[in-house]
């Protein structure tokens, strides 16, 4: 069922549902709903399947999808290890980073440094490299097949992007300043602050994310199966664009800020009973879509 949520207004909410009968609406329950379930179960087979042979914008290449042949990527002969080329010095506007589990830890510097607490087998040590001006970490050497769960830390100073693809190691951020931060991951948890001026993407299977927001991004958009999400704002963002099967999103607004909501749902809950609408229609309204098969919303003031 769609449902349109003006907050904001000066007499509280104002709240206008789509003109459906009741016989629609089951309609919808009975037969949009469980096609949307058939949907989304077969897009988590496949985010599952490519999740866990991590790949990312083409870049990562795994010829089979039992993972026999081990974690491959393209261009592994101009990779190096951190003994070979010590990343400090070296300047990048963009930044990704690929890591399967364990643990990743980016924090704000005024210079690029990446380490990782592991002195083991060569092969399962990370490697780096330049392309352009994006600096590209990989867990180990391509073709490796067992990797021990291992920590990367990474400093850095602002960035023009940084993108963060996990399959179950957890992500926390401190202090992170960047204009556009994509993060993928299958289950691994994400935490932490940041400062994102123009876009923020998060996208997960299972794994949740708690994040604080300390700009405002123009573009926000959150897509779960089942993980818990929680996004929390010190400015009021542009627009924010949400999707899950069962799985649930808080959206946390400075006081002041107003939205409109559009919100669809096969059986999830919205819940805005501890947001407080500004006085007044001159607030600026945040544009929210959010779209779920069983999954909750919340929306509150921080």
């Amino acid at each position: 069922m769609g449902t349109t949520i003006d907050a904001g207004a000066s007499n509280g909410y104002h709240l206008e549902r789509h003109q459906e009968t009741r016989q629609k609406i089951m309609e919808e329950k009975r037969h949009g709903g469980a096609g949307r379930v058939i949907v989304v179960i077969l897009i988590l087979a496949v985010l599952l399947a490519a999740g866990a042979f991590f790949l990312f914008g083409g870049r990562v290449r795994v010829e089979t999808p039992s993972f026999s042949t081990g974690y491959r990527y393209d261009r592994a002969k101009d990779y190096a290890t951190l003994d070979t080329f010590p990343v400090e010095g070296v300047t990048a506007e963009k930044v990704e980073l690929h890591w399967i589990s364990g643990r990743v830890e980016i924090r704000a510097a005024e210079t690029i440094s990446v380490s990782e607490n592991f002195a083991g087998d060569d092969a399962q040590r990370l490697r780096w490299r330049l392309d352009g001006d994006t600096l590209i970490v990989q867990p180990c050497a391509s073709g490796v097949r067992d990797l021990p769960e291992k920590t990367l830390t990474v400093s850095l100073p602002c960035t023009a992007g940084l993108k963060i693809d996990t399959i179950s190691a957890d992500c926390v951020l401190t202090g992170v300043q960047t204009a556009q931060l994509d993060v993928d991951s299958v289950s691994g948890a994400l935490r932490g602050d940041a400062a994102v001026t123009e876009m923020l993407s998060v996208d997960t299977v299972s794994g949740g994310a708690s994040l604080d927001l300390t700009a405002a991004p123009k573009k926000v958009t959150g897509n779960t199966v089942s993980g818990v999400m929680e996004l929390v704002f010190d400015e009021a963002p542009g627009k924010v664009k949400l999707s899950s099967m069962s799985g649930s999103f808080a959206l946390g607004l400075p006081a002041g800020a107003a939205y409109q909501l559009d919100w669809s749902t096969v059986s999830g809950d919205c819940d805005a009973s501890g947001y407080q609408a500004p006085e007044g229609r001159g607030a600026k309204k945040i544009k929210l879509t959010a779209d779920t098969v069983s999954g909750g919303l919340t929306i509150y003031t921080k």
